[in-house]
């Protein structure tokens, strides 16, 4: 239950390079800390193949297990945007083993900027209480605030806290109202200014329309008019310090309730590539990091 650093490793990382590491247990473990939807596959081999050139036979497993992060020192002066949310921002939909999350290909815009992008998405999160992941209230300090040299933090969370409710992944949970989820936002806001640390908010995506993907009662009218109130209020209270409009760039004109056909990855709430690559170039980067 605890946080372990490594110790330091003298070794250069290009941007946007991907960092393969290997640990090695030696006595059967109960593996409790993982990222269950990394979009990534990681490889269980027998034995100690640490040292190995040559990956024995392997049993892929499309999570993250044991690693929180991997912390990098630049030399040059630089600075951190964390993306913290669900699965929007964790990537459900997107292709396994790429790298084509909307957070991925804004980083590589930010590059030139000499500003890092963090993914603190967890899918099937929540705003307000514990669930399928760790709600962002609960995790922002962690996940934002200790996070080095963080200047701006992008919030897309919401949507699970009114679609679960009431579904067979959360029976017993009422729908929060829009004042709930609002004076949830407004906690974190509150936490983040504290530090400095700017916040853009994310409209929250269609629901869904009629055709469920396997999860009854996620999509109902009444849910529909609080995820509509919500998004007004990011829109137009002017508390966040910027806004990114995803729900007018993905939904349907004619159906707005429902994701464009042409974004959806197909199961109606997720968006495909074309999705992700719109809203990462639709982001101005004077907006978000002042550039």
């Amino acid at each position: 239950g605890q946080i372990v650093y490594s110790d330091e490793i003298i070794h250069p990382i290009d941007d946007l390079s991907e960092v393969t590491l290997r640990t090695y247990l030696p006595a059967p473990t109960l593996v409790e800390t993982f990222h269950w939807d990394a979009r990534h596959y990681s490889q269980l081999t027998s034995g100690n193949g640490v040292h190995s050139k040559m990956m024995k036979e392997s049993l892929p497993i499309s999570s993250r297990l044991l690693l929180e992060a991997v912390e990098i020192q630049n030399q040059a002066p630089s600075q951190a945007i964390v993306v913290i949310g669900d699965s929007m921002v964790d990537g459900n939909g997107v292709e396994m083993g790429t790298y084509h999350r909307w957070v991925d290909f804004f980083a590589e815009r930010t590059v030139s900027q000499h500003t890092a992008v963090i993914n603190a998405g967890q899918s099937g999160s929540r705003l307000l209480k514990d669930g399928i992941g760790i709600s962002t209230l609960s995790r922002f300090t962690r996940d934002v605030i200790e996070q080095a040299g963080v200047t701006t933090c992008i919030v897309q969370v919401g949507l699970n806290d009114i679609g679960l409710a009431q579904t067979a992944l959360a029976p017993a949970d009422m729908t929060p109202s829009a004042s709930q989820l609002i004076e949830g936002y407004r906690q974190l806001l509150d936490m983040a200014h504290q530090h400095h640390i700017r916040v853009v908010g994310i409209t929250l995506v269609p629901l869904r329309c009629a055709d469920e993907y396997g999860l009854d009662n996620f999509y109902t009218s009444e849910k529909e008019a609080i995820r509509q109130e919500v998004n007004e209020w990011i829109r137009t209270s002017g508390e966040f310090d910027a806004l990114i409009d995803t729900e007018q760039l993905v939904r349907d004109s004619q159906n707005p309730q429902q994701l464009a056909l042409i974004y959806d990855s197909g199961d109606h709430l997720h968006l495909n590539h074309a999705g992700h690559l719109l809203v990462a170039n639709s982001i101005s980067l004077d907006t978000v990091i002042g550039v």
